[in-house]
C-alpha cells in the first residue's frame, strides 16, 4: 500500500461522512501506476447534498481542519512519489501550498489577537503598568489587536475565494486596514521619537513626560492615517 492509497483512503472517508454544502470540490486525478492527488477548487455551481457527493464543507473549525490535513497529505504524497510530480500536479502542488500559507496566516492571527488582548486585560489590572512610555505600548497594542482581525478576515476571504462580509463593509475595509496598520508604524515612530528626546535632551523630556502629551501624540497617529487613507480608498470607491 502506498501513500496515495492512503490518502484516498482518507478522502473518502471524509466523504461518507459528510453531507453538508460547500464551495470546494475534491477530484482525484489518476497518474501512473494509479497513483493520486488531491485537487481543491472553487465550484461554480450549487453543490448537491446527497451522502453520495464529492463536496466536503468548510463552515466548521472542524471541516477547517480536515482541508489542512488533506493538503498536508498532498505535500507528503507529492515528497514520496516521485510519480506524482507530473507537469499538471505541478499546478496542484502550487494551491495546496497556497491553502496551507491561507492557514498557517490565520492561526497567526489568532495568536496576534490574543496576545494583545492579554496585554490589554494587563492594562486595565494592574494600575502600576499605565506609565508615560507604556501609553505608547498601549497605543500599538490596540492596534495590532486590529490587525489581527483584519488579517483573520483576509485570510478567512482567501479560503473562501471570496468576499463573504457584504458591500458595505468591503467599501471601507480597504481603508480601515491601511490606517490601522498605519497607526502602527506611526506608533512606533512615536516611541522612536520619545526615546531620541529622552537621550539626547534628558531635562526637557523630564519636564514634558505627562500622559497627556503621550495620550495626544497617540491621537495624532490615528487622526494621521485616517485622514490619508480613508479619503484615497473608501471616498474612491463610493465615487
Amino acid at each position: 500500500m502506498t501513500i496515495s492509497d492512503l490518502l484516498v483512503g482518507f478522502i473518502m472517508a471524509i466523504r461518507k461522512g459528510n453531507t453538508s454544502q460547500t464551495n470546494f470540490n475534491i477530484s482525484v486525478i489518476q497518474g501512473e501506476n494509479a497513483s493520486v492527488i488531491v485537487v481543491l477548487q472553487e465550484n461554480a455551481t450549487k453543490p448537491s447534498t446527497s451522502i453520495q457527493s464529492d463536496h466536503i464543507t468548510v463552515d466548521t473549525v472542524e471541516d477547517v481542519r480536515q482541508l489542512a490535513v488533506l493538503n498536508v497529505l498532498i505535500l507528503i504524497a507529492f515528497h514520496i512519489e516521485k510519480k506524482l510530480r507530473t507537469y499538471t500536479n505541478q499546478y496542484i502542488l502550487n494551491i495546496t501550498i497556497s491553502d496551507l500559507l491561507v492557514g498557517l496566516l490565520f492561526s497567526l492571527s489568532a495568536m496576534t489577537v490574543a496576545m494583545n488582548a492579554l496585554i490589554l486585560r494587563a492594562f486595565h489590572i494592574e494600575r502600576k503598568l499605565r506609565t508615560y512610555s507604556n501609553q505608547y505600548i498601549l497605543n500599538i497594542t490596540i492596534s495590532d489587536l486590529l490587525v489581527g482581525i483584519i488579517m483573520a478576515i483576509r485570510s478567512t476571504v482567501n479560503l473562501f475565494r471570496k468576499w463573504i462580509f457584504g458591500d458595505i463593509v468591503g467599501h471601507f475595509f480597504l481603508g480601515i486596514q491601511n490606517s490601522v496598520i498605519g497607526v502602527s508604524v506611526l506608533g512606533i515612530i512615536a516611541i522612536a521619537s520619545d526615546r531620541y528626546v529622552a537621550t539626547s535632551y534628558p531635562i526637557l523630556h523630564f519636564q514634558r513626560k505627562k500622559k497627556r502629551i503621550a495620550h495626544l501624540v497617540n491621537g495624532l497617529t490615528w487622526v494621521v492615517a485616517l485622514s490619508f487613507w480613508i479619503p484615497i480608498t473608501t471616498i474612491w470607491n463610493l465615487v
